[in-house]
């Protein structure tokens, strides 16, 4: 250790981190808690947190859909079969606060349904009843709800539930859907008590003025990390920016370090207890260029193997985005007016475990039963005419 310490000019700390998003933000925060365990924490880019477009919340329907090289990495998935082999692009966060800093910004809890299976598959620590403790742990929710139990009122991300007074245009689209479904409108659909139904007010990722909140401002602000990008108050924290981790580093088949570039210098760190890979989708790829992966891949691509592990890369999801267009009264505005940053019009999702519906006489399911089977996160967007995209930050 020593001898490696000293060929990578003393950059030996307990712990590496890689990514800032929802998971390495907070496991940075939580490891040096105690103000003795030292981390160094590695973010491909930039702390825009002050960007327009990133804390302005009436920019996240578009940064969805648009590409801006200083916020993202973007790539192409492989052909899918189900849909005549074309392909999607994939895009994740590249700076701090990972994709917490440029998605929809909305709050949806996984169902009791799913995390009974994670815990099925991953054990105890997974159940539903301990995952409840956690997002209540976590949040500091503003809004109303009927089970204060399901909710936390003192964590360090703040959910905002909006619109407080919702559109007619939201109340006529709850109305359509409780006429078409026979569901009855809902208000807290994270609360696992609720039933599937139509709402008006989303839970979002924000301040309660309406601003985005991420993983970076919720887990390294200012009373966390300091603008030399170093832990304060104590707290033995280094975030090096602009630093593309490139392989883990092994010895023995441990990791011990990892090699990345920052800002065009390969460097080497090295941990003294553990390397976090907290990459997000980019995760896989990190492995298989450190050697772990399908032995073929590798071997192909020219990279020592570490460990053979076929399924690294394979099987990863995600959801699509559908549309569909709507001739509404042109009177009716989508959102408040003066609440833009509620961003969404109204929507449904179900939080019970739902059972697989059965055929009718006829040998076909009725409206009712599709929606109760497919309906997973629908949503209406507002578009009205969006301000123009402006990256210089601001105070």
């Amino acid at each position: 250790m020593r001898d490696r310490q000293r060929k990578s000019g003393g950059l030996t700390f307990d712990y590496i981190v890689i990514g800032t998003g929802p998971a390495g933000a907070v496991i940075a925060k939580i490891l040096t808690d105690d103000k003795k365990t030292t981390v160094l924490v590695l973010e491909a880019g930039e702390n825009k947190d002050r960007d327009r477009p990133i804390r302005d919340s009436t920019f996240a329907p578009e940064l969805e859909e648009q590409f801006f090289a200083q916020y993202f990495w973007q790539g192409e998935g492989v052909p899918q079969e189900g849909v005549d082999e074309r392909t999607f692009e994939w895009t994740t966060g590249r700076l701090t606060g990972g994709g917490s800093s440029i998605n929809g910004e909305q709050y949806v809890r996984p169902t009791a349904a799913v995390l009974s299976k994670w815990q099925r598959l991953l054990g105890p620590i997974w159940s539903p009843r301990r995952a409840m403790q956690r997002f209540k742990r976590m949040e500091r929710f503003n809004g109303e709800t009927s089970n204060a139990q399901a909710h936390g009122f003192h964590g360090r991300i703040d959910i905002r539930q909006a619109p407080r007074n919702p559109t007619a245009m939201a109340n006529k689209l709850v109305s359509a859907i409780e006429q078409a479904t026979g569901f009855d409108e809902i208000l807290d659909y994270n609360d696992p008590k609720t039933p599937l139904g139509p709402f008006t007010r989303w839970q979002l990722f924000q301040k309660p003025n309406g601003r985005r909140e991420s993983s970076s401002t919720a887990f390294l602000s200012s009373d966390i990390v300091g603008p030399s990008s170093r832990g304060v108050n104590g707290r033995k924290l280094n975030v090096f920016f602009k630093s593309t981790a490139l392989r883990v580093l092994f010895q023995n088949k441990r990791a011990v370090g990892v090699e990345f570039l920052k800002e065009g210098q390969c460097l080497r760190a090295y941990a003294r207890k553990k390397v976090i890979i907290s990459a997000g989708i980019n995760s896989a790829q990190l492995l298989m260029l450190s050697g772990i992966g399908p032995a073929a891949e590798l071997k192909a691509a020219g990279i020592p193997i570490v460990f053979p592990n076929p399924n690294v890369g394979k099987r990863l999801r995600n959801h699509t985005l559908n549309f569909a267009t709507f001739t509404t009264n042109p009177n009716d505005t989508p959102l408040p007016a003066g609440d833009p940053n509620a961003l969404y019009t109204g929507g449904g999702v179900p939080t019970r475990s739902l059972t697989r519906s059965r055929p009718t006489a006829a040998g076909r399911t009725t409206y009712r039963d599709w929606f109760k089977r497919h309906l997973n996160c629908g949503y209406f967007i507002s578009e009205a005419e969006k301000p123009r995209f402006n990256t210089h930050s601001e105070q």
